[in-house]
């Protein structure tokens, strides 16, 4: 019989090596516990990423804002931009952190279409560890299976196939969360690595949209605030770890604007912000942007019976009051408990959130559009972690976790299923259109493109435009010089002299002097009357 491998001997040693091991099976318990809810809520990631490996990561023909993505990736890794994505206000968004995040699988799969769902896979696993290693590290028991369960309810309550979009405003949700989380870890005393984090994914999202970047910034003022109001001491390696970082992911943007003649895209940036004015009604800009902020709680919330009522905002705008009313009673209570300090950094950059992102609707260009609220909707999950963290601090429930885990992982792979569907569908989820093939093919065969010629797109029907993204995409990775429309140039760096001119229109607005070279579902390529 193996001896106790705790000291002591007689009763006292018993004792001992019964505590042990029952400290032991706890450990392990808590362990497998704490995977299975990690593996559980990255099961949509993992599930696509496999099944875009197992189908061989194959190409196929991306349209409109996902093709012109493909485009900018190209772009930047030939040196030829150094900004954002494109927005459809005419501007840049502020910097080439994400196309630089896809360069790597790009070409490493023969620029296939499909490599970008393995990138946002990474992306999101990354974020998703990221904030579990911290939830669990800086915590309360329990809490990391907390949140393991209310992202998996997340994503299906948003769409889990938006996860999985590479489009820049899908993507970025994620790391903006694990941005607030790693704040939190950083006060709560963590080692600098997480203030680090923190600017790593606040600076992802920056540059990935600029609607972003008034949050990201306030973010990190109100941490530097509240590390003041804690007296949490801030070391010099904690600022020069986030420092080299930031130095680091910002270097392209800084070169970008100090090389470009007349000012860079910052620059542009700063001067459309500064000389155009918010075009959205404040009422509907608060309703945008509360039926944005409420997610998790919509599911009950949006019934059939609220919509007939027309109810169904006042009901979001109410329960936005009761959880800012709730988190502010868990910051009350903590501080006066002087207890886990995660939550209340949690708790005062929920709140902080709260006020940025209604700034930011009311401030928005050009209309209403759903995708630009959608980083919104974390407000949901970083407000009810820090409430449900709290109560499983006071009430000792987290310490319960034989039972509760169960409990917690049943929900938790609930609300994963529909996310395991969509990651099964992964190859079928992005917008794409045969004809950008077709319509590919028949303009390489044209003499002039045979003998290494450019090729210059000229459209005439706007509502083409996803198909000309799609046709100009294709035509690069097959080795021909082609441009987009100079309307619609984003991301190019300039149409060659000598192009030859292929025109895109509908099949029935044939301009003056040119010829049909193909058509195919209401569309045509037109090319000059021989």
């Amino acid at each position: 019989m193996p001896s106790c491998p705790f000291r002591g001997t007689g009763e006292d040693a018993g004792r001992s090596c019964s505590r042990g091991a029952s400290g032991l099976r706890r450990h392990w318990t808590d362990g497998a516990l704490s995977t299975l809810g990690l593996l559980l809520v990255l099961s949509p990631f993992l599930t696509a990423a496999l099944v875009v490996v197992v189908g061989g990561v194959p190409d196929y023909p991306v349209v409109g804002d996902i093709a012109l993505l493909e485009v900018m990736t190209r772009s930047t890794e030939a040196g030829h931009t150094l900004t954002g994505p494109y927005s459809r206000l005419e501007f840049f968004h502020p910097g080439p952190m994400y196309f630089y995040l896809r360069i790597p699988l790009y070409y490493l799969t023969g620029m296939a279409a499909s490599s970008s769902i393995l990138t946002v896979c990474a992306i999101a696993v990354l974020s998703i560890l990221a904030m579990h290693a911290a939830v669990r590290r800086h915590g309360p028991p329990g809490m990391h299976l907390l949140l393991c369960m209310l992202l998996a309810a997340y994503i299906r309550a948003i769409n889990p196939i938006l996860f999985l979009s590479d489009w820049n405003p899908f993507v970025l949700v994620l790391p903006m969360l694990a941005m607030l989380i790693s704040l939190g870890a950083f006060l709560a005393g963590g080692t600098p690595i997480w203030l680090a984090a923190a600017v790593a994914f606040g600076s992802f999202s920056a540059q990935s949209h600029v609607g972003t970047v008034p949050t990201v910034i306030s973010a990190f003022i109100v941490a530097g605030a509240a590390a003041i109001v804690m007296r949490r001491r801030i070391d010099g390696r904690s600022i020069g770890a986030a420092s080299a970082v930031f130095a680091v992911l910002w270097l392209p943007v800084v070169i970008q604007e100090v090389t470009t003649p007349g000012g860079g895209n910052i620059s542009q940036l700063l001067s459309y912000f500064t000389t155009s004015e918010p075009t959205v009604d404040p009422l509907d800009g608060y309703r945008e942007w509360s039926a944005a902020v409420v997610n998790i709680e919509s599911l009950p919330l949006a019934s059939s019976l609220m919509r007939r009522m027309h109810l169904l905002w006042q009901s979001f705008a109410l329960t936005i009051l009761v959880r800012a009313a709730v988190l502010t009673a868990c910051l009350l209570l903590l501080r006066k408990l002087r207890r886990s300090t995660l939550l209340i950094a949690i708790c005062v950059l929920s709140l902080a959130v709260h006020l940025t992102t209604l700034i930011s609707a009311l401030q928005i260009r050009e209309g209403l559009h759903p995708h630009l609220f959608l980083w919104f909707s974390i407000l949901a999950p970083l407000s009810w972690l820090a409430i449900g963290g709290t109560l499983l601090l006071v009430t000792g429930l987290g310490r319960a976790r034989l039972f509760l885990g169960p409990a917690v992982l049943a929900l938790t792979a609930l609300a994963s299923v529909s996310g395991i569907k969509a990651g099964l569908n992964a190859l079928t989820l992005e917008e794409r259109d045969g004809r950008a093939w077709l319509f590919a093919s028949e303009i390489h065969g044209l003499e002039a493109v045979q003998e290494g010629g450019p090729v210059c797109m000229r459209l005439e029907d706007h509502e083409l435009w996803p198909l000309m993204d799609g046709i100009v995409n294709t035509l690069q990775k097959r080795g021909v010089q082609a441009c987009l429309d100079p309307r619609y140039g984003q991301g190019q760096p300039g149409v060659p002299a000598g192009c030859e001119e292929v025109v895109l229109t509908s099949d029935s607005l044939i301009p003056d002097g040119f010829e049909v070279l193909v058509r195919s579902a209401g569309a045509a390529i037109c090319i000059p009357a021989r």
